[in-house]
Order: structure tokens, then sequence, then C-alpha cells
């Protein structure tokens, strides 16, 4: 029996000594967390570490000056902050038993302390602490970031939103680099003062970055990454009037060259419904393709005035253009509301021969490629309207006027842009400009 007490007052001591060695790291990885803060070009002030044996407690101020906000946001000279941004982080660090094992746990908020900013905070949020988070992982390796934003109940002027909480997630490697981002929000109903309500619900948006980025780069950087977007659906009401989009899912690849990128997207859409019209089971299969990387970087580094950064736009889209850009919709591909099937598929791309940098949008007509093939199970009038006057009406059109020939039980319509008339041709022979004249 003694022995076995000696025993566990050695384990004892070897835990406990363990545990105060790792509340030292700890101060240690927040000292480094706050010159990381500081890297990334804003200040830190007041800032108090309160160590404990299972668990600690810090906060800090977080100071973005003017010309941070300004340089992140640039909205102009007129829309310039007035202020410095105060931001005080408050939270506990447990550093437990898990803690042996290199593992962590934090919890805190942050509140906005000066105006102008507070007071709009406040009055958006009813609280001056929107934001709580959480973060686990190892000190040393990999860590999830967690941030909360709380929902919104506001009623004004006759208009009523009803916001839910918003989660926003960060994937962090043990070399501080974000490789994974995900946003979160289960509803958000408006209703105005004209009766018009809109309903959005289940938003979930998450990329996975293949090349690691820095935390300042994060609305700037453009790396291999691949995203997926779905949203559980949209209602938008007005008065007896109904539109409805059901369920849509969106999976991306960004593939990013030396001075290309190119982007592969396939998205569904479950329905569309309005009225007694109802299209179903949307498939669409997209690729980007010649995108030149640098017109996109002008974009996003635009600065300075409005006029300074519509410029810098007019520029980028002349580097865009005269890198030969091309859309192919693979699949465009849905049913009406009686199963019967739309199939199609299209191209569109720019020849940048001959192009005047100085008349970009006007000589775009002449330089643009568009063609591709429509194909139904039913006539165009059936497929859309089913029976009646509108149906005969738009089958006289584009079955009888030529855009659309019988093959097989399908009616196929290809279609070629012509840029030396302007025009496009459908089945070889027929111009949409002349079914108008």
């Amino acid at each position: 029996m003694k022995k076995l007490l000696i025993a566990l007052v050695i384990i004892a001591a070897v835990v406990f000594g363990g545990l105060k060695f790792n509340a030292n790291k700890v101060e240690e990885k927040y000292s480094e967390a706050l010159n990381l803060i500081k890297a990334n070009g804003m200040e830190v002030k007041n800032s108090v570490f309160e160590s404990g044996l299972l668990k600690s407690h810090a906060n800090y101020d977080v100071v973005l000056s003017k010309g941070y906000i300004d340089e992140i946001i640039s909205l102009g000279e007129d829309y310039k902050p007035s202020e410095d941004l105060t931001i005080k982080i408050d939270m506990n660090i447990s550093h437990g038993f898990d803690s042996l094992l290199g593992k962590f746990e934090l919890a805190g908020d942050a509140e906005f302390l000066n105006d102008p900013y507070k007071n709009f905070i406040k009055e958006i949020f009813d609280t001056t602490r929107p934001i709580k988070f959480h973060a686990d992982g190892a000190s040393g390796g990999d860590k999830k970031f967690v941030f909360e934003l709380v929902g919104v109940q506001k009623e004004q002027d006759g208009n009523k939103l009803n916001l839910a909480k918003s989660f926003l997630n960060f994937d962090i490697n043990g070399e501080k680099k974000i490789t994974g981002v995900s946003l979160a929000n289960d509803f958000i109903d408006f209703t105005s003062k004209e009766d018009i309500a809109i309903k959005i619900k289940n938003i979930d948006y998450d990329v996975k970055y293949e090349t690691p980025i820095e935390p300042k780069m994060i609305s700037k950087a453009l790396v291999n990454s691949n995203y997926k977007f779905e949203l559980g659906g949209i209602d938008v009401i007005s008065g007896a009037e109904l539109l409805q989009i059901g369920k849509i899912t969106s999976d991306s690849k960004l593939t990013v060259l030396s001075d290309t990128l190119t982007q592969d997207d396939t998205s569904t859409i479950e329905k569309i419904k309005y009225g007694k019209y109802e299209f179903k089971d949307f498939l669409i299969k997209t690729k980007f393709s010649n995108l030149d990387k640098g017109a996109f970087e002008d974009v996003i580094n635009a600065k300075g005035e409005p006029e300074a950064q519509l410029t810098a736009i007019m520029q980028a889209l002349d580097k865009l253009i005269k890198r030969a850009p091309k859309l192919t919709f693979e699949n465009l591909n849905f049913k009406n509301a009686a199963g019967k099937s739309y199939i199609s598929n299209f191209e569109i791309s720019i020849d940048p021969d001959g192009i005047d940098s100085q008349n970009l949008l006007e000589n775009i007509p002449t330089a643009i490629n568009f063609s591709g093939k429509i194909e139904l199970d039913t006539t165009p009038g059936a497929f859309i309207f089913g029976s009646g006057e509108e149906k005969d009406g738009v089958d006289a059109m584009l079955v009888n006027g030529g855009l659309f020939i019988e093959n097989g039980g399908k009616y196929v319509t290809i279609f070629k842009y012509n840029k030396r008339t302007q025009d496009l041709i459908f089945n070889e022979n027929l111009s949409l400009k002349s079914i108008f004249q």
C-alpha cells in the first residue's frame, strides 16, 4: 500500500508539473498570437493574461486604424472611416489534462468599444458584443476557429427582419495558415411594409484551399480551391403571388496557373415555380477557361476614388478580353412539371483580334463567338404552357417559323452567332433578325 501511495504521489507530481508547464506554454502561445495580429497590420493594446493551473483568462484591445480599414474596404473619399476601430477580445483558455497531449480549447467574445462603430453595431444587434468565438486543436498543429454572429430581430418603419445566428469557421494548419473556410446560416426572413416577403433557408458555403493562405490574404488570394455551396430554398411572396426556388447546390473547382484561371462548376436546382409554371431537376455544368489572372488581381487590389476604381476595372476588362476567355455550358438541362426534358449546351468565347481598347464595349459584338444546341421532348409551346392558345402561339412562331425542327419525336434547334452581320443564325439558314422584320 505504501508503494502504491508513493507511486500515486509521483504520478500526481508529474501530471501537475506537466499542467504547470503547459500553463506557461499557453502564455507563450498567447504572446505568439498577439505578435501574429501585429504582423497582419493591427495594433494590440491593454493586454492582460491571468494564468491558472487548468484555465487561464486573457483580454486585449485590437485597434484597426482608419488607413487599415480603408485598405481592406476601399469605398472612396466620401466613405472613408472617420475613426480608428477598437475591439476588445475577452477569452478563457482551457489547458487541463488534455493539454498534456498538446491540445487546447478557448472561448470568448468581441466587444466594439468606440463610436461610430459601437452605436452602429448596437443599433443592428442590440448589443456591443455581437461576436462569440470558440477554438480548439493542437498547440503546434491543426486548429479550428468558429465565430458566431448573434441573430437579428428588427422591426422598423413597417419592415421586419429576422436573421438566424451565423457561423463562420476557419481551419488553420500548424503554420498558422488558413486551409479552409465555411459559413452557415439557418434562415433569413424579410417582410417589407409593401407586403413583400423573402424567405431564405439553410445557407451553407465551404471552401478548401489546396495551397494554404495567409490570414491577411483571405480576400485576395487566388489559389487552387474547391468550393461547395448549398441553399435550402427561397420563397418570394408578393400579395397572392408566390415564387418558389427549391434546394440549390453547387460544387466548384478553381485551378490557378501562372497567368490564367479555370473554374469548373456543377450546380443543381430542385425546382423553380411561379404560379402555374413549374420547372424542376436543373443540372448545370459550366467551365470558365482562359481567364486572365492579372485582371482579377487588378480588380481585387483596386483602390482610391470610384472613378479610379472604374478605370482599374476597365483596364482589367481589357486584359480579360485579350486573353480570349471562354464559357462552356456542357449541360443546361431541366424538366417541366409533366417531366418533359429540356437539354442544351452552348459555348461563348471572345476573339480579341482587332478589338480597339479605346472602344472596348462597342467592339464586343464584332468579337463574340456564340453557338449551341437545344433539344426538347415536345414542342416549345407545349413544354412551357402545356396546352391552349399560348401554346399554339409559341409553336406557330418557333416551330412553324423554323427555329425548332422535329427530329425523331424531339424538337431541336442548332444556332450560331454571325459576327459579321451580328445576327443569330438557326439551323444554318434562319436569321433571328428576319423573324422580327
